[in-house]
Order: C-alpha cells, then sequence, then structure tokens
C-alpha cells in the first residue's frame, strides 16, 4: 500500500490517497480523511479500520478504482468495532445487521467509482455508500 499527498493550488491543505493495497493492510487514525483507492485484481486484499476508541471524528473514504475479476476487497472493522449504516446497491437499500463487521466490495460485479465513506464516533464505524450493480457491495 502506497502513501502519499495530494496538495491544493487553492489552498495549503493536503488530502491524504492511499493506492489500493495488495493483501491484508490496517489503516491508523493518523490517515484521518484519506482517500482509499480499491481494487478487485487480486484476492486476499483487506483493509481493517483503526480501533474505533482510538479514532474518534476519524473518516475514510473507499472508491472502486480498478475494477477487474480477481478478487474480493473486504472493509473490517477492528475487534469488536461494529459497521452500521446504510448502502444504496442498484437503487436499492441494503440492510445492515445490528452487529456487521465487514464490508465487501464483490469482484467481477463492483464498477469503478462505487463507492464506501466510514465516519467514527468512538464506539462505531457509521457508513454509507453506493454500488452500481446488484450484489457489488455486501455485509457481514
Amino acid at each position: 500500500m502506497s502513501v502519499y499527498s495530494v496538495g491544493s493550488l487553492l489552498n495549503s491543505s493536503k488530502a491524504l490517497v492511499i493506492t489500493p493495497p495488495v493483501g491484508a493492510s490496517s489503516l491508523v487514525a493518523g490517515q484521518n480523511g484519506a482517500l482509499v483507492l480499491l481494487s478487485t485484481a487480486s484476492t486476499g486484499n483487506q483493509i481493517t479500520l483503526p480501533a474505533a476508541s482510538s479514532a474518534p471524528g476519524c473518516s475514510f473514504k473507499f472508491v472502486l478504482a480498478t475494477a477487474t475479476a480477481g478478487g474480493n476487497c473486504t472493509i473490517a472493522g477492528a475487534a469488536s468495532n461494529l459497521l452500521c449504516g446504510t448502502l444504496i446497491v442498484n437503487a436499492a437499500k441494503v440492510a445492515m445487521a445490528a452487529n456487521a463487521s465487514t464490508l465487501t466490495v464483490v469482484s467481477g460485479t463492483a464498477t469503478k467509482g462505487d463507492h464506501i465513506e466510514v465516519v467514527c464516533d468512538g464506539t462505531s464505524w457509521y457508513c454509507n455508500g453506493v454500488g452500481q450493480a446488484a450484489g457489488s457491495i455486501t455485509v457481514a
């Protein structure tokens, strides 16, 4: 996973962009606000969010940048940190169980540009996202 900053010409703020991780990787609270590019080109891609207790106020946006059949990309809550919120997939709301712990961007189904945003309150990760095709983002 590569990390680089993209500076704005209009102001001095910088956005953190994380290139598609390969294999298992973890985000840290210091990467707050990062845009995480995803890829379904290889198998075993799992990104673990920071523990909610160490990340109040943190947010991340995940965008599928490479949509090829190869392997799913999973976003997981650390330990017992739960995910809750609303996903819209193929114009329909995806129900999230009260104890959801993973979001999966599905290889061969997800479309470039499908995205998920997560925000932490120190206890849980709140999610919202959009997937174009049916079954492109799943919750477990």
